[in-house]
């Protein structure tokens, strides 16, 4: 009797270890992702990338100033800075469709993205976006951001 007790309660104990046990995603290509200022959002773009996605498109909530992305969007665009390219161009207004896009280079707007963070952090959680380059749609009157697109180097 006593040695059935044990067997059971040992079942118990193993059994909730098991459940508890993290769990693992896996990556999954996300080609629409909208920006929140959270863990979800670098485990969205993270995944999307780890499987090669060729072009995630990234829609703001919100009004976001090209002038005050936030941060955890500032480290992606960052990463992708370093090897690749970051290029601004201004969404067509409405009364303004006919008019052709203006494409600009970030450089001179990367000091106001925030900088600061380990390395690695740097390489374990953006590294993939080293593969990727981003373009970053903003209304020219007001300077809000669209959207970003990430898009897979050739």
């Amino acid at each position: 009797m006593k040695l059935k007790r044990v067997y059971f309660f040992s079942a118990l104990f193993i059994s909730a270890c098991v459940s508890s046990l993290p769990t693992t995603s896996i990556p999954r290509h996300i080609k629409n992702v909208n920006f929140t200022d959270t863990d979800v959002f670098d485990r969205n773009i993270l995944d999307s990338m780890s499987v090669d996605t060729k072009s995630i498109d990234v829609a703001m909530i919100g009004k976001v100033s090209i002038n005050h992305i936030p941060e955890r969007l500032g480290k992606w665009l960052s990463v992708i800075n370093e090897d690749g390219k970051v290029i601004l161009k201004s969404t067509p207004q409405e009364k303004a469709k006919n008019e052709p896009q203006t494409t600009k280079s970030i450089s001179a707007i990367l000091g106001l993205l925030p900088m600061v963070y380990g390395f690695l952090e740097k390489k374990l959680m953006y590294g993939a976006a080293e593969q990727y380059d981003a373009t970053i749609f903003y209304q020219p009157g007001s300077g809000v951001i669209d959207k970003v697109v990430f898009t897979k180097k050739q």
